[in-house]
């Protein structure tokens, strides 16, 4: 056998020897680096990604439970004939009295419609309460009158609605219109000048869902016009 034929299997030899040696300790150290380091990556964008569904499921949930809300409100408004007490988280509208044939009830001696049952619109805890009491006002002559008023139970985060005869009469059992409100506001809307415009009514509604440290809160104004004023 020549030189020239040794020296080829010689370097066939160290060839096969050197693929056969396996992997180092600072390749599999390299390796096992960035299969933690793409794990890493692909679970914190997993997580974030399940953080944005999650939050979007939640304002979903709060904007479709202010829409409800809403929806259920706005027939009472817009069916009351005068506003009766414009709180600030309760609302006590006045209906328009009718007759036997269904048919608004006018005074005949005034000329203007009979006012009719009253109802409420408020937010209250689970069974619905609702207490009247009674505030000192400016009576607008340099003196002070007390007048009625009304709030319901604190700490609820349900809205209801209940109504009555008249001012005279009892409250009857409330009726439950939406849950999960965190937060209920009336105001009278104003013109330019200031002046209350009685007819029309800004309702705001919130609703706040906590998952963990996080907070999502869902805040919605609507102006709704009392129809029969």
């Amino acid at each position: 056998m020549t030189g020239t034929a040794r020296a080829t299997i010689t370097d066939r030899q160290r060839y096969r020897q050197l693929n056969r040696r396996g992997t180092s300790l600072l390749e599999m150290m390299i390796a096992l680096s960035l299969t933690a380091l793409v794990g890493l990556m692909t679970s914190l964008l997993y997580v974030q990604s399940l953080r944005v569904q999650k939050a979007g499921l939640r304002e979903a949930t709060s904007r479709d439970a202010t829409a409800l809300a809403m929806e259920r409100i706005r027939p009472l408004i817009r069916s009351a004939y005068n506003l009766e007490y414009p709180g600030p988280d309760v609302l006590v509208l006045t209906n328009i009295a009718y007759g036997s044939d269904r048919r608004p009830k006018i005074d005949p001696t005034t000329k203007t419609l009979v006012s009719g049952e009253h109802v409420a619109i408020y937010r209250s805890d689970d069974k619905g309460a609702i207490e009247e009491y009674y505030e000192t006002v400016d009576d607008g002559d340099g003196g002070t009158e007390e007048v009625a008023a009304y709030r319901g139970a604190s700490g609820g985060d349900s809205l209801w609605t209940v109504a009555r005869a008249s001012s005279a009469d009892a409250w009857g059992t409330p009726e439950l219109l939406a849950s999960g409100i965190s937060s209920l506001e009336f105001s009278v809307a104003t013109d330019l000048e200031g002046y209350a415009i009685a007819d029309l009514i800004y309702v705001t509604l919130s609703v706040q869902q906590s998952s963990g440290s996080n907070t999502e809160s869902w805040t919605t104004t609507t102006a709704v016009a009392v129809g029969n004023h």
